[in-house]
């Protein structure tokens, strides 16, 4: 039998392999390094938070009052297949820190939440609102902002900063060339004063305590009298120790007679069990 007798193909093209595009739910999730973080552009708008000074603030536990903290979607994702949002820790010393993204505030957002990461579906509005403090009712756990002060750790206790970054979903991919972050912001509590700006009234005090500080004025300026006062008895009783004993001296080349005995019983050395010493 011949070569030519073999079933053989008609065509010379290899077979093709389809890849499969990755989703939302299946890509590698991208972290971000600080120098990634600063060089991104700072074009993420910051919704209702405080600012301080020259610090944004986020304070969890006062009331929102319908203003909740959130961001404005750059027009630039608007025909974006999806986004990617996160909450990072600007200011963490060496490994990138990530904190778990907010549950949402605005109703109708289809999203798919990821390790701490959340995926937008290709959202209708141009702005997301975050819960500003909430709980999960089975786990207790927030599921709103995290407060700062658990992350010192990692900032080597320098007070924490954070950053809010979205990156666009295109074609199977994170596009991390396009990300962007909003200023960097505080999560506090409440509002403390090293925080807020200084103002220029005068608070008012406590009754009680102008009546300790005027007390205290008064017995200091009693003390530094008494003292003045005990410098100068010590003084003039040390010229009279001196002078009797040099009468005394004197005394010892007299006759003896009762001239004699009443310099010395004038000049005899004097002890009191009652002496006080200030």
């Amino acid at each position: 039998m011949s070569d030519s007798d073999e079933w053989e193909s008609d065509s010379d093209d290899a077979p093709v392999v389809t890849v499969p595009r990755e989703t939302v739910g299946t890509v590698v999730v991208p972290t971000y390094s600080k120098p990634d973080r600063e060089a991104m552009p700072t074009t993420l708008e910051l919704l209702n938070v405080i600012k301080t000074k020259n610090t944004l603030c986020l304070y969890r536990c006062e009331p929102a009052n319908k203003e909740y903290p959130g961001v404005r979607i750059p027009s630039s994702f608007a025909r974006d297949e999806a986004i990617m949002v996160s909450i990072e820790l600007h200011n963490a010393i060496g490994t990138p820190v990530r904190t778990r993204i907010p549950n949402f505030k605005s109703k109708g957002l289809s999203s798919i939440r990821r390790e701490n990461v959340v995926f937008v579906m290709r959202p209708k509005t141009d702005t997301i609102y975050f819960k500003k403090k909430c709980q999960d009712n089975i786990t207790k756990m927030d599921t709103a902002f995290e407060l700062g002060g658990g992350f010192s750790s990692h900032t080597g206790e320098i007070t924490p900063q954070f950053t809010i970054v979205m990156a666009p979903f295109v074609k199977g991919k994170v596009v991390t060339e396009r990300a962007v972050r909003t200023s960097k912001f505080h999560v506090f509590s409440k509002r403390q004063d090293r925080h807020t700006a200084s103002t220029k009234k005068r608070h008012k005090k406590n009754t009680e305590i102008l009546k300790m500080d005027t007390n205290i004025r008064e017995a200091t300026i009693t003390l530094e009298a008494l003292k003045q006062e005990l410098v100068r008895l010590q003084y003039r009783t040390k010229i009279s120790e001196n002078t009797n004993s040099r009468i005394r001296q004197m005394t010892e080349g007299l006759q003896d007679g009762p001239i004699k005995i009443g310099l010395e019983y004038g000049t005899r050395t004097q002890q009191s069990n009652n002496f006080i010493s200030v």
